[in-house]
């Protein structure tokens, strides 16, 4: 496919199934891709909208064609205006203690189940029938039901959640690439966020991203976690194995010092 069918297909908002053909990625280079580029030769692959991007003037990478595609091309505007919100929010002191509820909106997408459902309602509608008042950690004034779903869509929002996700993950992404360029090199990438192996801030930081801290004595035994002075994150380890995990390999770990981490606000 050629640049103006790829401006065509980045005008859409979904997944497309697609068959693609992948070069080979240089070994050094390999964390700024996605994992499916990683496969090299010709395959059928399922690939969200926002992942286009990373394909722009990419000789090792090619999109041969497009079979089907669950797309749209209007923006869901409700998702558009929660997140305009959520971003004007993050400025306060306690932003970090109410992200958890921010997320929580999204978070329930393509969330399936056939027990009943807590439906709550926002203080200036009608109040549901049999409703009682209730709080809730950032709104007042509202009132909480519970309401028996008799069925619940197999596909009920995947598409809206996984394309926020791999929005999420291109961002990243992008902004590694631009990293690498200027000569800072990146540690891990994360779905929000970058580790990188710097003594000094990078001189332009794009809107929506902040350095979130300096790390030092760095350790890092999985490429999702980190183990430093100021942080420990280990994914899907419970508190007592972090801590039996450090006592036991802490001396046999790779270090690198001194590491920025960068979080993406959005």
């Amino acid at each position: 496919m050629d640049g103006g069918e790829l401006g065509l297909l980045r005008e859409q908002v979904g997944l497309l199934c697609c068959v693609v053909e992948c070069a080979v990625i240089p070994k050094e280079l390999e964390h700024l891709y996605p994992p499916w580029t990683l496969k090299r030769g010709k395959h059928v692959r399922w690939i969200w909208t926002p992942e286009l991007r990373l394909l722009q003037n990419d000789h090792r990478l090619q999109i041969r064609h497009v079979s089907c595609a669950l797309t749209s091309h209007r923006l869901d505007t409700a998702l558009w205006e929660y997140a305009e919100w959520a971003l004007t929010q993050t400025g306060r002191e306690d932003s970090q203690v109410f992200k958890s509820s921010l997320l929580a909106a999204y978070g329930m997408l393509a969330c399936r189940t056939d027990r009943p459902l807590d439906l709550y309602s926002v203080h200036g509608r009608k109040a549901p029938a049999r409703a009682e008042a209730c709080q809730l950690p950032l709104l007042s004034h509202v009132y909480r039901s519970t309401v028996q779903r008799v069925h619940v869509p197999a596909i009920q929002n995947v598409v809206a959640r996984g394309v926020i996700e791999a929005e999420t993950r291109t961002r990243s992404i992008e902004y590694a690439r631009q990293l690498e360029g200027e000569g800072i090199p990146v540690a891990h990438i994360y779905a929000d966020g970058l580790l990188t192996v710097t003594d000094q801030l990078p001189m332009f930081i794009p809107e929506h991203w902040r350095v979130s801290q300096s790390l030092t004595n760095v350790r890092s035994p999985h490429p999702n976690s980190i183990i430093s002075d100021q942080i420990t994150r280990m994914p899907g380890v419970v508190r007592e194995g972090r801590t039996a995990y450090m006592d036991a390999n802490g001396e046999s770990t790779r270090q690198r010092e001194p590491l920025a981490r960068l979080t993406d606000c959005s």
